[in-house]
């Protein structure tokens, strides 16, 4: 358990992790999954339990996506958010300069994007559900789209940049619109799979409701997306079932691309208090940090053999707490990296959590570090490609083989 949570109910018994492997993950628990989460498998009995975990877990990513690591960079093109999350640096409620880019500045780094070989592009902001936000949306992806279409060297059409938007929920109409006006995926993280725990992470009010969190997932899916969506982990509070169980929902979505983080307190929000409550010295928030990168790295390791073919982010988050730990997750099933693409300018107003503006310079020096923390994993980064999902191809291949 995470130092100070609440104790997690006694686990079910059951055998050694290469029992596990040797079935079917589908079949596993939330019990089960538990126990591959754990972060001391030796006092069960089981001291090589994280080597067998995570070689397995590295073996099935080999198969399926291989040693390719992807790349998208990151545009936060907006602070504004009318969600009061009680965990987010970007909540209602907080006191920070708010800003919105102008399309100029956001295309300039759609181009710099570009100019590096990647091909994929994360347009990130609060959370703004009004009409207008969405006609300006849809006024930006139209404008990528055709300023990316035409290759700046040649003069030639091409493809345009792939364009993946995080901007929150909408209805199934207006993700559609998005999708036709140049959207081709979105990323919505549901954060947990348990209403109740939802609701104490959120205001009791209809604009933070887990129901029509989950729903928009599906709406995603139904709309033709690549679909990705993701949880919160280590969380206060949280427990390593309850980890366990987010997981097992999670797959059951109809999911694409996962990006899980720990969470990192961001000063001045309700959560963050309830942090310091329950860490109040240095050397307890030390080793909450240490507990919360593991639990990340196991759950991307379980997650990959959950499901195989599906793109995992290495998130800045996990970077934020712990450098090596992106690292590991790489190691261990992790295929993407999302380089943070954000104007020096607004990266301080884009207060997600204590230390992200510190995170993912976007100076050629940190894409060659980029490149070197992804080779120390063993694995190399592919440019000239958005790097779709083998999970999306795989998707539509049985839905069009069953019309």
């Amino acid at each position: 358990e995470f130092p100070g949570s609440p104790t997690s109910p006694p686990l079910a018994p059951m055998g050694r992790t290469l029992d596990l492997l040797s079935r079917d993950p589908d079949a596993w628990t939330v019990d089960e999954i538990a126990f591959l989460l754990s972060l001391d498998k030796a006092s069960h009995g089981d001291p090589t339990g994280d080597q067998d975990l995570f070689a397995a877990s590295a073996a099935a990513c080999d198969a399926e996506v291989g040693s390719a690591v992807f790349v998208r960079s990151i545009i936060e093109f907006s602070n504004i958010c009318a969600k009061n999350c009680f965990y987010c640096g970007l909540r209602r409620d907080a006191q920070q300069t708010r800003y919105t880019m102008d399309p100029d500045t956001i295309l300039e780094g759609v181009h710099e994007t570009l100019a590096r070989g990647i091909r994929s592009v994360v347009l990130q902001s609060g959370e703004v559900p009004t009409a207008s936000r969405l006609d300006w949306l849809c006024a930006l992806l139209e404008r990528i789209k055709a300023e990316t279409s035409v290759d700046p060297t040649s003069g030639e059409p091409c493809e345009p940049i792939n364009v993946v938007i995080s901007v929150g929920e909408y209805s199934e109409a207006d993700y559609a619109r998005l999708r036709v006006a140049g959207a081709h995926r979105v990323l919505l993280r549901i954060e947990t799979s348990d209403p109740d725990i939802y609701a104490r992470l959120h205001p009791n009010d209809e604009m933070h409701s887990w129901h029509t969190r989950v729903e928009c997932v599906r709406r995603l899916d139904r709309t033709g997306y690549m679909t990705g969506s993701g949880l919160l982990i280590a969380f206060p509070g949280q427990t390593v079932r309850q980890a366990a169980a987010d997981l097992k929902f999670l797959v059951g979505l109809p999911v694409d691309m996962v990006g899980m983080g720990p969470y990192v307190p961001q000063p001045g929000t309700p959560l963050a208090q309830e942090y310091d409550r329950l860490y109040p010295t240095a050397e307890a928030r030390r080793q909450q940090r240490v507990a919360a990168a593991a639990l990340t790295v196991r759950m991307t390791a379980v997650l990959r053999l959950l499901r195989p073919s599906i793109n995992i982010a290495a998130t800045t988050a996990l970077q934020a707490i712990s450098p090596g730990a992106r690292r590991l997750a790489l190691q261990v099933g992790a295929n993407v990296v999302m380089p943070v693409m954000t104007p020096q300018a607004f990266r301080e107003q884009y207060a997600l959590y204590e230390g992200k503006a510190a995170i993912g310079d976007a100076s050629q020096e940190a894409y060659e570090a980029l490149g070197r923390l992804v080779a120390s994993a063993g694995k190399h980064i592919v440019y000239g490609t958005p790097g779709n999902p083998q999970a999306w191809l795989n998707k539509w291949l049985r839905r069009l083989g069953g019309m």
